[in-house]
């Protein structure tokens, strides 16, 4: 059985083929922009998305509009030593970009290509760039080099510039439907119930696929416990993040977030109406995801409380 890491570097997901033929219709006919911006929910396959279309442009022998995954320039983007590619990342999760690794983009722009006449650069993900180097890009983005591609993933978790979005052509990778993540999942991982695993990753499939293979699952179906537990009055907000505190924030509020969609969606599907509280509650969490994501460094203790007392009020009508 193969995983997602096996997947052909030169092939997108099923899911991805509308945004393909948009890249397609692009290079064929001569229109692809200098700044592309990629941007959904983490964990759909826009990084592998990202790396076939830099093939794809790279590519020196493409067939039926895919990189032929055969040449010279194939290979060294597969080997990650292609010289007129550039991905730039965060040094380790949770770090930031910083300016003088995005200034490095400007040179590497105007540069001479010493293969295929593109340069191409990726930064994943756009939001992990301070804020002095999301300035430091607009540099890039308004005198870009000629055929010079710059790619930007963007997972929605922290903001971007306006300057910059605007600068982008931008491209929506939602979540597949539910028909097309299940069959996707059938061929990489074996569970007794798909949709709720589905549900457990917030749609994602990627996501879905990486819970079975660390072992989380158990552990998220540990954490919808105590918040039933918490809803009931069996633990308070300081006891419950007190409880869960060797987690990671941002997974905690993943955890939240896919458990307040099962229970919208449920009381939805039963025709029932949800108090207002849990749409107020939803906002919260989604706030609380972009201020971990944002260089605002909360009190990740303090925050999870605030969620978690949230999370027990979701029945009121509005907030006080």
């Amino acid at each position: 059985m193969t995983t997602h890491e096996d997947k052909p570097l030169n092939m997108p997901y099923a899911w991805q083929k509308r945004q393909w033929q948009a890249f397609e219709g692009l290079l064929d006919t001569w229109k692809l922009p200098h700044g592309v911006l990629m941007s959904g929910p983490s964990e759909v396959g826009k990084y592998h998305f990202a790396m076939a279309l830099v093939a794809r442009v790279l590519c020196q022998s493409p067939v039926d509009g895919q990189a032929c995954s055969s040449c010279k320039a194939c290979l060294l983007v597969g080997a990650g030593s292609h010289p007129d590619f550039l991905l730039l990342e965060p040094e380790s999760k949770g770090k930031a970009i910083s300016v003088d690794a995005v200034r490095g983009l400007a040179g590497f722009s105007a540069g001479t290509a010493m293969l295929s006449g593109w340069r191409v650069m990726l930064i994943n993900p756009a939001e992990a760039m301070t804020h002095n180097a999301a300035n430091a890009l607009l540099k890039t983005l308004e005198e870009p080099g000629k055929a010079t591609l710059l790619i930007l993933i963007h997972h929605q978790q922290g903001e971007l510039l306006a300057t910059i979005r605007s600068r982008c052509q931008q491209f929506l990778f939602p979540a597949p439907g539910l028909d097309q993540a299940i069959a996707w999942l059938r061929d990489q991982v074996e569970t007794d119930d798909y949709v709720s695993l589905l549900e457990a990753a917030g749609g994602r499939p990627l996501r879905a696929a990486r819970l079975i293979g660390d072992n989380s699952l158990e552990q998220i179906k540990q954490f919808e416990t105590m918040l039933d537990n918490l809803t009931q009055g069996v633990l308070s907000p300081v006891e419950a993040a007190e409880q869960w505190k060797f987690v990671a924030p941002t997974d905690l509020i993943e955890w939240m977030l896919a458990a307040q969609t099962k229970s919208v969606s449920r009381a939805v599907t039963k025709k029932l109406l949800p108090a207002r509280g849990h749409f107020v509650f939803m906002d919260q969490l989604l706030f609380a995801r972009k201020l971990l994501a944002s260089k605002a460094n909360p009190n990740p203790q303090l925050l999870i409380e605030e969620l978690l007392s949230g999370w027990r009020q979701r029945e009121s009508a509005s907030p006080k």
